[in-house]
Protein backbone atom coordinates (compact mmCIF):
# COMPACT_ATOMS: atom_id res chain seq x y z
CA UNK A 1 0.00 0.00 0.00
CA UNK A 2 2.86 2.47 1.10
CA UNK A 3 4.65 1.88 -2.26
CA UNK A 4 1.53 2.46 -4.08
CA UNK A 5 1.00 5.56 -2.60
CA UNK A 6 4.63 7.06 -3.33
CA UNK A 7 4.18 5.28 -7.04
CA UNK A 8 0.72 7.40 -7.51
CA UNK A 9 2.28 10.53 -5.61
CA UNK A 10 5.36 10.09 -8.23
CA UNK A 11 3.39 9.93 -10.98
CA UNK A 12 1.31 13.20 -9.97
CA UNK A 13 5.15 15.01 -9.56
CA UNK A 14 5.82 14.11 -12.89
CA UNK A 15 2.83 15.22 -14.73
CA UNK A 16 3.03 18.40 -13.00
CA UNK A 17 6.72 18.93 -13.75
CA UNK A 18 6.02 18.04 -17.17
CA UNK A 19 3.25 20.79 -16.97
CA UNK A 20 5.43 23.45 -15.18
CA UNK A 21 8.08 22.99 -17.78
CA UNK A 22 5.82 23.95 -20.48
CA UNK A 23 4.75 26.67 -18.66
CA UNK A 24 8.79 27.70 -17.63
CA UNK A 25 9.35 27.75 -21.72
CA UNK A 26 6.84 30.64 -22.23
CA UNK A 27 8.03 31.99 -18.97
CA UNK A 28 11.86 31.75 -20.10
CA UNK A 29 11.39 33.14 -23.46
CA UNK A 30 9.14 36.06 -22.56
CA UNK A 31 11.54 37.11 -20.02
CA UNK A 32 14.59 37.29 -22.73
CA UNK A 33 11.87 38.96 -25.41
CA UNK A 34 11.71 41.86 -23.24
CA UNK A 35 8.05 41.19 -22.03
CA UNK A 36 6.59 41.94 -18.76
CA UNK A 37 6.13 38.41 -16.42
CA UNK A 38 3.96 38.96 -13.60
CA UNK A 39 3.14 35.94 -12.52
CA UNK A 40 4.29 32.34 -12.82
CA UNK A 41 2.97 29.14 -10.89
CA UNK A 42 3.72 25.44 -10.18
CA UNK A 43 -0.11 24.29 -9.33
CA UNK A 44 -3.24 26.00 -9.80
CA UNK A 45 -6.00 27.59 -6.62
CA UNK A 46 -4.96 28.98 -3.61
CA UNK A 47 -1.33 29.99 -3.06
CA UNK A 48 0.85 26.93 -0.79
CA UNK A 49 3.49 29.39 -0.98
CA UNK A 50 5.66 31.49 -2.74
CA UNK A 51 7.72 35.20 -3.02
CA UNK A 52 8.09 38.26 -5.26
CA UNK A 53 11.35 39.06 -7.17
CA UNK A 54 12.03 41.95 -9.49
CA UNK A 55 7.98 42.24 -9.73
CA UNK A 56 7.26 38.63 -10.88
CA UNK A 57 5.36 36.60 -8.18
CA UNK A 58 6.76 32.77 -8.27
CA UNK A 59 4.05 30.63 -6.70
CA UNK A 60 3.08 26.83 -5.81
CA UNK A 61 -0.94 26.37 -5.55
CA UNK A 62 -2.84 24.10 -3.56
CA UNK A 63 -3.26 21.90 -6.81
CA UNK A 64 -0.33 20.01 -7.69
CA UNK A 65 -0.94 19.30 -11.34
CA UNK A 66 -0.17 21.98 -13.69
CA UNK A 67 0.82 25.44 -13.09
CA UNK A 68 0.90 28.81 -15.77
CA UNK A 69 2.21 32.05 -16.38
CA UNK A 70 1.32 35.52 -16.22
CA UNK A 71 2.20 37.69 -18.90
CA UNK A 72 0.90 41.28 -18.95
CA UNK A 73 -0.95 42.38 -22.26
CA UNK A 74 -1.92 39.04 -23.92
CA UNK A 75 -4.92 40.87 -25.44
CA UNK A 76 -5.21 44.80 -24.71
CA UNK A 77 -8.18 44.58 -22.70
CA UNK A 78 -6.29 44.66 -20.07
CA UNK A 79 -5.69 48.14 -18.12
CA UNK A 80 -2.84 49.95 -19.49
CA UNK A 81 -1.30 46.97 -21.89
CA UNK A 82 -1.73 49.63 -25.10
CA UNK A 83 0.64 51.87 -23.09
CA UNK A 84 3.52 49.26 -22.31
CA UNK A 85 5.94 48.61 -24.66
CA UNK A 86 6.59 45.36 -22.43
CA UNK A 87 3.19 44.09 -22.65
CA UNK A 88 2.43 41.26 -24.98
CA UNK A 89 0.80 42.79 -27.54
CA UNK A 90 3.54 45.39 -28.14
CA UNK A 91 5.94 43.08 -28.61
CA UNK A 92 6.96 42.22 -32.06
CA UNK A 93 5.66 39.59 -34.24
CA UNK A 94 8.41 37.07 -34.09
CA UNK A 95 9.20 37.55 -30.38
CA UNK A 96 5.34 37.04 -29.57
CA UNK A 97 5.28 33.85 -31.85
CA UNK A 98 8.83 32.28 -30.36
CA UNK A 99 7.38 33.03 -26.75
CA UNK A 100 4.04 31.10 -27.71
CA UNK A 101 6.56 28.41 -29.09
CA UNK A 102 8.68 28.01 -26.27
CA UNK A 103 6.28 26.06 -24.42
CA UNK A 104 6.10 23.27 -26.79
CA UNK A 105 9.71 23.10 -27.80
CA UNK A 106 10.40 22.78 -24.00
CA UNK A 107 8.24 19.54 -23.76
CA UNK A 108 9.86 17.95 -26.91
CA UNK A 109 13.68 19.48 -25.85
CA UNK A 110 12.61 17.53 -22.19
CA UNK A 111 11.72 14.28 -24.06
CA UNK A 112 14.82 14.58 -26.17
CA UNK A 113 16.97 14.49 -22.37
CA UNK A 114 14.80 11.87 -21.42
CA UNK A 115 15.14 9.53 -23.88
CA UNK A 116 18.95 10.13 -24.14
CA UNK A 117 19.20 8.75 -20.82
CA UNK A 118 16.86 6.35 -21.11
CA UNK A 119 18.55 4.76 -24.09
CA UNK A 120 22.64 5.45 -22.97
CA UNK A 121 22.80 5.35 -19.24
CA UNK A 122 20.75 1.96 -19.33
CA UNK A 123 22.44 0.02 -22.48
CA UNK A 124 23.62 -3.21 -21.68
CA UNK A 125 26.00 -2.69 -24.40
CA UNK A 126 27.29 -0.26 -27.35
CA UNK A 127 25.81 -1.77 -29.94
CA UNK A 128 22.17 -1.06 -31.06
CA UNK A 129 20.07 -3.65 -30.69
CA UNK A 130 16.15 -4.81 -30.21
CA UNK A 131 14.47 -6.79 -27.19
CA UNK A 132 11.99 -8.97 -28.27
CA UNK A 133 8.60 -7.78 -25.60
CA UNK A 134 5.89 -9.63 -27.18
CA UNK A 135 5.27 -12.25 -30.15
CA UNK A 136 1.90 -12.56 -31.61
CA UNK A 137 0.39 -16.10 -32.33
CA UNK A 138 0.40 -17.09 -35.89
CA UNK A 139 3.04 -14.07 -36.98
CA UNK A 140 5.61 -14.29 -38.78
CA UNK A 141 8.14 -14.29 -35.82
CA UNK A 142 6.08 -17.05 -34.34
CA UNK A 143 6.53 -18.94 -37.15
CA UNK A 144 10.31 -19.08 -37.31
CA UNK A 145 10.26 -19.81 -33.25
CA UNK A 146 10.56 -16.35 -31.83
CA UNK A 147 10.36 -15.63 -28.61
CA UNK A 148 9.73 -12.38 -25.97
CA UNK A 149 13.41 -12.48 -24.57
CA UNK A 150 14.84 -12.81 -27.49
CA UNK A 151 17.37 -9.85 -29.13
CA UNK A 152 17.56 -8.75 -32.94
CA UNK A 153 21.53 -7.63 -32.68
CA UNK A 154 21.23 -7.75 -36.86
CA UNK A 155 19.11 -7.57 -40.27
CA UNK A 156 20.74 -8.96 -43.09
CA UNK A 157 24.03 -8.67 -41.37
CA UNK A 158 23.85 -5.15 -40.54
CA UNK A 159 23.77 -3.45 -37.16
CA UNK A 160 20.43 -1.27 -36.99
CA UNK A 161 20.78 2.07 -35.19
CA UNK A 162 17.47 3.09 -34.61
CA UNK A 163 13.91 2.38 -34.33
CA UNK A 164 13.12 4.19 -37.46
CA UNK A 165 15.67 2.16 -39.73
CA UNK A 166 14.43 -1.22 -37.73
CA UNK A 167 10.75 -0.72 -38.53
CA UNK A 168 11.53 0.78 -42.04
CA UNK A 169 13.57 -2.64 -43.05
CA UNK A 170 10.92 -4.82 -42.09
CA UNK A 171 7.83 -2.47 -43.65
CA UNK A 172 10.21 -2.38 -47.24
CA UNK A 173 10.54 -6.37 -46.83
CA UNK A 174 7.69 -6.96 -49.02
CA UNK A 175 7.51 -10.59 -48.38
CA UNK A 176 11.15 -11.03 -49.29
CA UNK A 177 13.57 -13.13 -46.56
CA UNK A 178 14.77 -11.49 -43.49
CA UNK A 179 18.06 -13.07 -42.05
CA UNK A 180 17.85 -11.92 -38.35
CA UNK A 181 20.62 -12.62 -35.86
CA UNK A 182 18.95 -13.22 -32.92
CA UNK A 183 20.52 -13.86 -28.88
CA UNK A 184 18.74 -15.96 -26.58
CA UNK A 185 20.65 -16.18 -23.19
CA UNK A 186 23.89 -16.39 -23.99
CA UNK A 187 23.84 -18.34 -27.66
CA UNK A 188 23.39 -16.52 -30.68
CA UNK A 189 21.30 -18.20 -33.66
CA UNK A 190 20.23 -17.39 -37.16
CA UNK A 191 16.83 -16.83 -38.24
CA UNK A 192 15.12 -16.33 -41.23
CA UNK A 193 11.60 -14.81 -41.33
CA UNK A 194 9.12 -13.42 -44.21
CA UNK A 195 7.55 -9.99 -42.64
CA UNK A 196 3.34 -10.43 -43.21
CA UNK A 197 1.19 -7.62 -44.53
CA UNK A 198 -1.10 -6.51 -42.47
CA UNK A 199 -4.69 -5.31 -43.03
CA UNK A 200 -2.92 -1.66 -43.99
CA UNK A 201 -0.19 -3.35 -46.70
CA UNK A 202 2.10 -2.99 -44.19
CA UNK A 203 4.50 -5.63 -43.47
CA UNK A 204 5.35 -6.77 -39.85
CA UNK A 205 7.21 -8.99 -38.00
CA UNK A 206 4.36 -9.20 -35.34
CA UNK A 207 6.53 -8.49 -32.58
CA UNK A 208 6.64 -6.02 -29.92
CA UNK A 209 10.04 -4.45 -29.21
CA UNK A 210 12.12 -2.72 -27.13
CA UNK A 211 15.42 -0.78 -28.54
CA UNK A 212 18.59 -1.14 -26.08
CA UNK A 213 22.18 -0.57 -26.14
CA UNK A 214 23.26 2.76 -27.70
CA UNK A 215 26.16 4.61 -27.13
CA UNK A 216 26.10 8.23 -26.80
CA UNK A 217 25.88 9.08 -30.53
CA UNK A 218 23.45 6.02 -30.77
CA UNK A 219 21.24 7.39 -27.89
CA UNK A 220 21.22 10.40 -29.88
CA UNK A 221 19.82 9.20 -32.90
CA UNK A 222 17.38 7.08 -31.22
CA UNK A 223 16.23 9.64 -29.19
CA UNK A 224 15.14 11.52 -32.29
CA UNK A 225 13.74 8.86 -34.34
CA UNK A 226 11.32 8.51 -31.24
CA UNK A 227 10.31 12.08 -31.48
CA UNK A 228 9.43 11.58 -34.85
CA UNK A 229 7.73 7.93 -34.39
CA UNK A 230 5.85 9.20 -31.01
CA UNK A 231 4.62 12.11 -32.88
CA UNK A 232 3.91 10.76 -36.02
CA UNK A 233 1.84 8.02 -34.33
CA UNK A 234 0.18 10.62 -32.52
CA UNK A 235 -1.36 12.44 -35.48
CA UNK A 236 -2.53 9.26 -37.26
CA UNK A 237 -4.37 7.95 -34.22
CA UNK A 238 -5.91 11.80 -34.23
CA UNK A 239 -6.89 11.10 -37.88
CA UNK A 240 -8.26 7.96 -36.76
CA UNK A 241 -10.27 9.66 -34.08
CA UNK A 242 -11.37 12.39 -36.95
CA UNK A 243 -12.96 9.51 -39.10
CA UNK A 244 -14.40 7.02 -36.23
CA UNK A 245 -12.20 4.50 -36.80
CA UNK A 246 -10.10 5.04 -33.80
CA UNK A 247 -9.29 3.02 -30.75
CA UNK A 248 -11.05 4.84 -28.48
CA UNK A 249 -9.16 2.57 -25.63
CA UNK A 250 -6.07 4.07 -26.72
CA UNK A 251 -7.04 7.42 -25.51
CA UNK A 252 -7.56 8.83 -21.50
CA UNK A 253 -7.44 11.77 -19.20
CA UNK A 254 -5.46 12.48 -16.60
CA UNK A 255 -6.46 9.72 -14.36
CA UNK A 256 -5.43 7.33 -16.85
CA UNK A 257 -2.06 9.32 -17.34
CA UNK A 258 -1.53 9.10 -13.82
CA UNK A 259 -1.85 4.94 -13.45
CA UNK A 260 0.09 4.75 -16.37
CA UNK A 261 2.92 6.35 -14.53
CA UNK A 262 2.18 4.88 -11.75
CA UNK A 263 2.60 1.44 -12.90
CA UNK A 264 5.81 2.54 -14.58
CA UNK A 265 7.47 3.55 -11.56
CA UNK A 266 6.49 0.20 -10.15
CA UNK A 267 8.57 -1.31 -13.50
CA UNK A 268 11.95 1.04 -12.41
CA UNK A 269 13.58 4.09 -12.75
CA UNK A 270 13.92 3.18 -16.66
CA UNK A 271 10.21 2.94 -17.68
CA UNK A 272 9.09 5.49 -15.51
CA UNK A 273 11.68 8.28 -17.61
CA UNK A 274 10.35 6.51 -20.80
CA UNK A 275 6.64 6.94 -20.39
CA UNK A 276 7.42 10.34 -18.62
CA UNK A 277 9.50 11.48 -21.81
CA UNK A 278 6.28 10.09 -24.03
CA UNK A 279 4.09 11.91 -22.28
CA UNK A 280 5.95 14.98 -22.83
CA UNK A 281 5.58 14.54 -26.51
CA UNK A 282 2.15 14.40 -25.74
CA UNK A 283 1.92 17.53 -24.55
CA UNK A 284 4.27 19.27 -26.39
CA UNK A 285 2.24 17.79 -30.28
CA UNK A 286 -1.20 18.72 -28.20
CA UNK A 287 -0.66 22.06 -27.95
CA UNK A 288 0.86 23.07 -30.95
CA UNK A 289 -2.12 21.92 -32.68
CA UNK A 290 -4.60 24.75 -33.73
CA UNK A 291 -7.12 23.83 -30.96
CA UNK A 292 -8.48 27.24 -29.43
CA UNK A 293 -7.08 28.66 -26.59
CA UNK A 294 -3.89 25.83 -26.91
CA UNK A 295 -0.84 27.60 -28.34
CA UNK A 296 -0.73 26.06 -32.05
CA UNK A 297 -4.18 28.75 -32.34
CA UNK A 298 -2.59 31.35 -30.98
CA UNK A 299 0.70 31.08 -33.60
CA UNK A 300 -1.98 30.72 -36.08
CA UNK A 301 -4.13 34.03 -35.18
CA UNK A 302 -0.46 35.67 -34.68
CA UNK A 303 0.83 34.47 -38.43
CA UNK A 304 -2.79 35.82 -39.86
CA UNK A 305 -2.83 39.12 -38.11
CA UNK A 306 0.69 39.40 -39.53
CA UNK A 307 -0.50 38.49 -42.63
CA UNK A 308 -3.18 41.28 -42.86
CA UNK A 309 -0.73 43.64 -40.79
CA UNK A 310 -3.78 44.07 -38.07
CA UNK A 311 -4.83 42.34 -34.76
CA UNK A 312 -8.46 40.87 -34.58
CA UNK A 313 -10.80 42.61 -32.61
CA UNK A 314 -10.06 41.59 -28.60
CA UNK A 315 -13.66 39.91 -28.50
CA UNK A 316 -12.58 37.59 -31.30
CA UNK A 317 -9.79 36.74 -29.43
CA UNK A 318 -12.29 36.31 -25.76
CA UNK A 319 -14.39 34.41 -28.12
CA UNK A 320 -12.21 32.28 -29.67
CA UNK A 321 -10.08 31.42 -26.65
CA UNK A 322 -12.84 30.67 -24.65
CA UNK A 323 -15.37 28.29 -26.51
CA UNK A 324 -11.90 26.41 -26.57
CA UNK A 325 -11.41 26.22 -22.72
CA UNK A 326 -14.86 25.02 -22.67
CA UNK A 327 -14.40 22.34 -25.20
CA UNK A 328 -10.96 21.50 -23.51
CA UNK A 329 -12.79 21.13 -20.31
CA UNK A 330 -15.44 18.99 -21.58
CA UNK A 331 -13.34 16.77 -23.51
CA UNK A 332 -10.98 16.64 -20.00
CA UNK A 333 -14.29 15.64 -18.11
CA UNK A 334 -15.47 13.07 -20.56
CA UNK A 335 -12.00 11.30 -20.48
CA UNK A 336 -12.06 11.42 -17.13
CA UNK A 337 -15.58 9.56 -16.68
CA UNK A 338 -13.79 6.97 -19.24
CA UNK A 339 -10.68 6.53 -17.32
CA UNK A 340 -13.34 6.06 -14.12
CA UNK A 341 -15.66 3.49 -15.87
CA UNK A 342 -12.08 1.78 -17.32
CA UNK A 343 -10.88 1.25 -13.41
CA UNK A 344 -14.17 -0.49 -12.55
CA UNK A 345 -14.23 -2.68 -15.88
CA UNK A 346 -10.72 -4.29 -14.85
Amino acid sequence: MTNTVVQILLSILALSILIAWHEFGHYLFARLCGMRVLQYSIGFGPKLFGFTRKEIEYRVGVIPVGGYVYIFGMTPLEEGAEQDPKAFINRPLWARIVVIAAGPVMNYLLAFVLFVGVFWLWSPSNVPSFLISQVEPNSAAATVGLRSGDTILRIDGDVVSTTSDFLHRISNSHGQPLHLTVKRGAETFAATVKAHPGADGVYRLGIGYVPESFNFVGAVRESLSQLYLQSAAILKQLGQLLYGNADKSQFGGVVEITRQLSNAASQGVKNFLYLSASLSVVLGLFNILPIPSLDGSKIFILLIEGIVRRPLPPKAHLWIHGVGILLILALMLLLTVADIARIFQR
